[in-house]
């Protein structure tokens, strides 16, 4: 399930934090579900295991995941926007339609980058949904 590929210039610990999100986008994980112990992971990604208690940290403050002392960690039940995330989304694309303008990309360009990432992900879903189905 851990399909881990390094991207050079990320930080680990946010790769972590990407790979949990798009595990519970895909229905790979579902709420309730345990995640590895902090040394499970970093054996498994070959990581420092405080760089992937930082990752587990920053998840349960973002309410993705919840942690019980000596159960472990699990996806959480309804994971809900935390306060401000919106805002920080927003400000995350002005900064890209900025850069995009800055260089000349059309806006029309990068409505189009939107709706093919968007259908990519429900692709990737409905793959990922298609797979459970046939193991079961």
């Amino acid at each position: 399930m851990w399909n881990w590929q390094d991207d050079p210039g990320v930080p680990i610990y946010e790769q972590v934090i990407r790979q949990v999100k798009r595990l519970i986008v895909r229905g790979l994980l579902k709420p309730g579900d345990r995640l590895p112990s902090v040394r499970e992971l970093a054996s498994q990604i070959l990581a420092n295991p405080n760089t992937v208690a930082k990752a587990y940290q920053e998840l349960e403050r973002q309410g993705v995941i919840v942690t019980a002392v000596g159960r472990g960690a699990f996806v959480a039940e309804t994971p809900s926007p935390p306060e401000g995330i919106r805002t920080a989304l927003y400000q995350r694309v002005e900064d890209i339609v900025w850069e995009t303008a800055f260089w000349g990309i059309p806006p029309q360009e990068v409505e189009e980058w939107v709706r093919q990432a968007s259908s990519r992900i429900a692709e990737e879903r409905q793959r990922s949904e298609h797979e459970r189905r046939q193991n079961g």
